[in-house]
């Protein structure tokens, strides 16, 4: 089960972000109203009405939905056919979202993983991706986060999880266990994606209401494997 740590690590409001990902011929091409829906997923239902969402568009990422609340919604792609819906509060809206708007970028022009880490490495290095400025959340609850393998190479359906900021911080550092967490003791916190945009990670009981993704996406979502978390 060790190899599929790497999911999570493969893993400035305006109208649009100019220089981050475009959909690509080959991108899995979603509705708007399909790829607001899932980024919308990614909350639990009462959080949604006042989040805002970005949408991958021909021209790139642009803000679909304006709204006053603390949370922003997009759908990550770590790949042509991933959709990977996740909301950030206020603390990463500035912060988080560039970074999940360049990994996007790099994974739909083709990057291969080493080399979109190395650049992540380098911006963070340069000051021009930054941690957040404070504790936060990222939600990550949908029932649709199809995330690429990029180990195995193969498209897996990720369990509903949460995620919350911890820069630079190891399983070392706080005892967390990804292996614990899907052997057996659902819960369990672990950290992926160490560095400046590292999370302390969770999965969650159940995934958020999701009967408007159905409707929404019927027809464009991919089909998966089950990554499968037991219980005790």
């Amino acid at each position: 089960m060790k190899h599929l740590n790497y999911l999570f690590a493969a893993v400035m409001l305006s109208v649009s972000v100019p220089g981050v990902a475009a959909a690509s011929d080959e991108t899995r091409k979603l509705t708007g109203d399909c790829e607001e829906a899932l980024a919308l997923s990614a909350l639990p239902a009462r959080l949604r009405d006042q989040a805002s969402v970005y949408s991958l568009t021909d021209e790139g990422f642009k803000m679909s939905r304006e709204k006053d609340g603390p949370f922003t919604c997009i759908v990550e792609r770590n790949h042509v056919d991933a959709v990977i819906p996740q909301c950030v509060d206020a603390a990463g809206a500035d912060t988080i979202i560039p970074g999940i708007m360049k990994k996007s970028q790099w994974a739909l022009a083709g990057i291969p993983v080493a080399e979109r880490r190395a650049k992540f490495a380098e911006l963070a290095e340069k000051k021009e991706l930054m941690p957040a400025p404070r504790s936060g959340i990222s939600y990550m609850m949908s029932n649709f986060n199809y995330v690429w393998n990029t180990n195995s190479e193969y498209l897996m359906r990720v369990p509903p999880h949460v995620m919350f900021y911890a820069p630079n911080v190891s399983n070392d550092d706080v005892g967390g266990s990804f292996e614990e967490a899907v052997d057996g003791n659902r819960g369990t916190p672990f950290v992926v994606e160490v560095g400046i945009h590292g999370y302390m990670t969770s999965f969650v009981e159940r995934p958020s209401e999701s009967g408007d993704v159905m409707t929404a996406c019927a027809g464009q979502l991919p089909e998966a494997q089950e990554m499968v978390v037991r219980k005790q």
